[in-house]
């Protein structure tokens, strides 16, 4: 099940608790798929240039939804099920870094066009109701670096007790330019 709103995802872990049933809750930060390449790299490399909101220098934590699912995938055999897991990827990164990471691995001049965050704002308030994710997304990318926690700490200890690997935003970024060049 996947459940966008905080407010019903919280909602949802209460009733989940108070069932008695056995139950996993899997808290991925950003996935790299939207937001390392739909939402930055898909763009640069179409276009040669990136289009970010703000500075882009906040420093967020981005996971490959392939290791998430390794994570289910794990949850779901246990005998003992994890109750909530949080999972993010090695590293973090800002927006800024993700284009440059594409403009080297693809050979490219990193190049940016900036939204100022005030537009940003307003953008999200006039597409509420008609597209509410973007508009959320907007306004999140609106707020300044220090408004809310966005990085992971705790990959190394996941890829320790868990056994997986996980992805690099980089190796996603060297794959998503490959498979680019060869389309």
């Amino acid at each position: 099940m996947c459940v966008r709103s905080p407010k019903r995802k919280h909602a949802i872990e209460v009733a989940l608790a108070a069932s008695g049933l056995d139950w996993v809750v899997l808290r991925p930060t950003a996935f790299m798929e939207q937001h390392v390449h739909a939402f930055n790299g898909a763009r640069f490399l179409a276009e040669g240039c990136s289009q970010l909101i703000g500075p882009g220098t906040k420093k967020r934590n981005f996971v490959a939804a392939e290791d998430v699912a390794d994570f289910a995938v794990r949850a779901l055999l246990d005998e003992k099920p994890l109750r909530a897991l949080e999972i993010g990827g090695p590293g973090n990164c800002s927006n800024l870094d993700v284009m440059k990471l594409y403009a080297r691995i693809a050979g490219l001049e990193p190049r940016a066009k900036h939204l100022p965050v005030g537009v940003a704002r307003l953008l999200s308030l006039a597409i509420a109701v008609a597209n509410p994710g973007r508009a959320r997304i907007l306004k999140l990318m609106s707020l300044g670096d220090d408004a809310h926690p966005e990085q992971f700490f705790g990959s190394a200890q996941l890829e320790r007790t868990y056994g997986v690997r996980m992805t690099t935003v980089e190796a996603f970024v060297r794959t998503s330019v490959e498979k680019y060049l060869q389309s």
